[in-house]
């Protein structure tokens, strides 16, 4: 079935602006709202929680390999520190992390190419290409800013990239590794919360997924799947770059 982009950015930020509703009514733990599908500033990125669907993309995807620690700080370039985080650095960190899919580090060649918008304020798609085995390949991925965030503490895009995600950049940055589990896991109580109501779902797999595969991980509840995850950073805290965006 074919996804319209526009439609999916709507459907989220009507998502978005009723999850915002009910938080009015709801005592905040900290200072992280609810929908903190990932968290992020100039050091760990707003990383990112998945959306409720797939989309399916055609052609063979690349089996994505798994590099080592010592080569994680070479893979992923830190964007400058002072530079605010934009769609622009949301589109960069996805190229890197297709890079890393490939099997590449920083050092293969890589650019991004505008291909437009359905509309003003309308997800805008991308193409990435990546020079890979002596030839360019590439592929598509779509972003765009999920609601009004003039009023709101932090900025939120969506993202489409083989499945769709929601990336939250707080106005203040995490520098500190514990406080962003911390964060995470207070907003996942929130979310329990206000159960049933359908929230989005901080998790850190969402991204660790594309970078990392455990041979369960198939066979593994969600739940189970982030705690492997969680744990596994803590083991290889090298690998915590990957939820990193900025310096």
């Amino acid at each position: 079935m074919q996804i319209n982009h526009r439609d999916v950015l709507e459907i989220i930020t009507n998502k978005f602006r009723e999850v915002d509703h009910v938080l009015t009514n709801v005592p905040l733990i900290g200072h992280h709202p609810v929908i903190l599908p990932a968290l992020s500033g100039s050091f760990f990125l707003a990383v990112i929680g998945l959306f409720f669907w797939k989309r399916k993309r055609k052609g063979k995807t690349a089996t994505p390999k798994e590099p080592s620690p010592a080569l994680v700080e070479e893979m992923i370039e830190p964007l400058d520190e002072a530079k605010e985080i934009d769609e622009d650095s949301i589109v960069e960190f996805f190229l890197n992390i297709y890079k890393i899919q490939l099997g590449e580090t920083q050092q293969a060649k890589g650019r991004v190419e505008l291909l437009g918008s359905s509309g003003v304020g309308a997800a805008r798609t991308y193409e990435l290409h990546v020079f890979h085995d002596r030839q360019w390949v590439s592929r598509r991925m779509s972003v765009g800013l999920a609601g009004d965030d003039s009023t709101s503490r932090s900025k939120c895009f969506t993202v489409i990239y083989d499945e769709h995600f929601v990336i939250k950049v707080p106005r203040k940055p995490i520098t500190d590794f514990d406080t962003y589990i911390t964060a995470i896991e207070s907003d996942r109580k929130i979310v329990k919360r206000v159960a049933p109501r359908e929230c989005i779902v901080p998790t850190v797999s969402a991204v660790l997924k594309m970078v990392h595969h455990f041979s369960e991980s198939k066979q593994l509840a969600p739940e189970l799947l982030e705690e492997k995850y969680l744990d596994w950073l803590k083991k290889f805290p090298s690998f915590q770059s990957h939820l990193r965006i900025g310096n």
